[in-house]
């Protein structure tokens, strides 16, 4: 199996809110190797952290079934028995687990064990051992604990486990050893790799981290969570964007069609009476400052040219998506000249990108073609639903906006944005995104926008978000600078419908090589390949799977 270093990939499994990553001291934090809850209402995420006292030289080798801490001839030993369990064994070192302690946090014996009531983490956690002594160092305190720190010697063995509604003592009872439970979850992510597509050969452990960075990242149904949600992240971005979503269910449905189909409806679940659709949602909480770009017909579009979509299914998504596409056109038009806006730059998914330096609301060409290519979708899906009449009015709708975006925004030899009925330049990748509209676009259009690509924005890692050409490109960033995995694949996604399959390879395979250096970052470096931001993000994992298997020769 792969192995993966977990400060920067967490240790973790399908299914889990807890994972295990070393963190780098920041304010009051220490430096160490930290059991972490991906619950959302958790206003401190560490729960503990793993210490080897007497030494500081702690080798940690971690593949998808174990992770393994070692010292001098002895080592300490962990994997899942379970979503909410860990199985621990330690052979000659002693192990301590120094818990987060805040207000309200205690810990106290129960059922031959000890159970650790974490407010600052909002769980409530159990250690059960099963060989060896395990000791509980906790003075008692009303308020707030002094220090809770369980300590093991030499040969040890425990359970430590997450309490949701009752004590786990099922683990108890279930007698299954540790190399039992090591080789579960070995055998359930070979299962998950075998469903993940294929790629060329020299891209092969590249596929694998994609596959497990994929696999860990998914969290039981719980709280406002109705399905398994695979978040974008167990780093930092531990919640469902509603548009990384989307990215996630086409590089699934290769291999897992129902898989793909929940994150896809996923934040359809949220969705208000009038049609929008949340920015992002964990288990326990929801967020509506904010959106994100309507892709979804264009996923749907992607998904149905691959015959992967059933009549069930796009019947379940036709009103919802139809309710979104009308929320845009109706809560977020401009008043004077009635084209579709972004009121923050996090509601386009660009959150700081250089287009938005002059304020907003501002009407851009990217947002006017992703509703347009979504009410052609939408106009295909009635016509598959029997609805002849909705199926003419989609598509009307479509080219009047098609025609409107193209008088608005393209002037001679670029397109710009509006902004209180001015045009808006800018150097930003952001601009080039009508070309999602590929062959619908005049040829004049085409060819100048993939010029334009080749000689301002492809450097050699890739595509920049913005121009390496222009003063306000930063290496690091976000949005003004690095190469980011979405829009990469909606670029080559419309070079592939234009014809331009020699720029396509270019693209892909740069990025694919990208990922295979430097792991499945959230963004890249554009000058260097460098690796930015979280290191482990679904929405790359994706992308790089999608381009190595659809786009790149095997």
């Amino acid at each position: 199996m792969i192995n993966f270093d977990i400060a920067a990939v967490p240790f973790s499994r399908y299914g889990s809110y807890l994972s295990i990553s070393q963190l780098p001291q920041r304010d009051a934090r220490v430096a160490g190797i930290y059991l972490r809850t991906m619950h959302g209402d958790a206003p401190n995420r560490e729960i503990c952290r793993f210490e080897i006292p007497g030494t500081n030289a702690i080798q940690i080798d971690a593949s998808p079934a174990l992770l393994r801490l070692s010292a001098g001839d002895g080592y300490v030993e962990i994997c899942f028995s379970g979503p909410d369990a860990l199985h621990i064994r330690g052979r000659g070192v002693a192990l301590q687990l120094v818990f987060t302690h805040g207000e309200y946090d205690q810990a106290m014996a129960r059922n031959g064990g000890w159970q650790i009531n974490s407010f600052s983490n909002r769980i409530v956690c159990a250690l059960l051992p099963l060989r060896g002594t395990l000791t509980m160092d906790a003075p008692w305190c009303v308020e707030r604990a002094e220090h809770i720190v369980a300590e093991c010697r030499d040969d040890v063995e425990f359970l430590l486990s997450e309490c949701r509604d009752s004590w786990p003592q099922h683990w108890l009872n279930t007698k299954a050893s540790f190399a039992q439970h090591r080789q579960n979850v070995a055998d359930e992510f070979k299962h998950w790799l075998s469903k993940t597509p294929q790629v060329p050969a020299r891209y092969r452990v590249a596929r694998e981290l994609a596959a497990y960075v994929q696999w860990s990242a998914v969290v039981a149904p719980n709280g406002l969570l109705m399905r398994p949600a695979m978040l974008m992240s167990k780093n930092w971005l531990t919640a469902v964007w509603s548009w990384d979503h989307c990215f996630n269910a086409m590089a699934l449905s290769y291999g897992n069609v129902e898989l793909a189909w929940q994150q896809l409806v996923l934040p359809f679940d949220f969705q208000r009476a009038n049609g929008a659709l949340p920015d992002c949602v964990n288990d326990t909480n929801l967020i509506w400052n904010f959106c994100k770009p309507p892709i979804h017909g264009w996923v749907l579009r992607w998904l149905m040219k691959r015959n992967l979509l059933g009549g069930a299914q796009l019947k379940e998504i036709y009103a919802p998506l139809s309710r979104w596409t009308e929320w845009w056109l109706r809560e977020c038009a401009d008043n004077r000249n009635g084209l579709p806006q972004y009121n923050h730059g996090n509601d386009s998914g660009w959150d700081n990108s250089t287009l938005f330096d002059g304020g907003m609301p501002i009407e851009t060409p990217d947002l006017s073609a992703f509703l347009i290519v979504q009410m052609q979708t939408l106009a295909d899906i009635a016509h598959q639903l029997q609805k002849p009449r909705a199926a003419k009015q989609w598509q009307r709708r479509a080219d009047e906006l098609l025609q409107r975006m193209l008088v608005t925004y393209w002037r001679d030899d670029h397109f710009v944005a509006m902004r209180e009925c001015e045009p808006v330049a800018s150097q930003t990748l952001l601009l080039l995104m009508p070309i999602v509209l590929a062959q619908q676009l005049p040829v004049a259009v085409r060819k100048i926008l993939v010029e334009t690509i080749q000689q301002q924005f492809l450097t050699a890692h890739g595509l920049a978000s913005e121009s390496p050409h222009s003063p306000h490109h930063v290496s690091d960033g976000y949005w003004r600078g690095p190469i980011w995995a979405p829009v990469t694949l909606l670029i080559v996604d419309a070079l592939v419908a234009i014809g331009e399959h020699q720029l396509t390879a270019t693209i892909a395979e740069r990025f694919c090589a990208l990922a295979q250096r430097s792991g499945m970052a959230e963004n890249y470096d554009a000058l260097t390949g460098a690796p930015l931001r979280d290191r482990a993000h679904t929405w790359s994992a994706s992308v790089f799977l999608i381009l190595a298997h659809e786009y790149l020769p095997r």
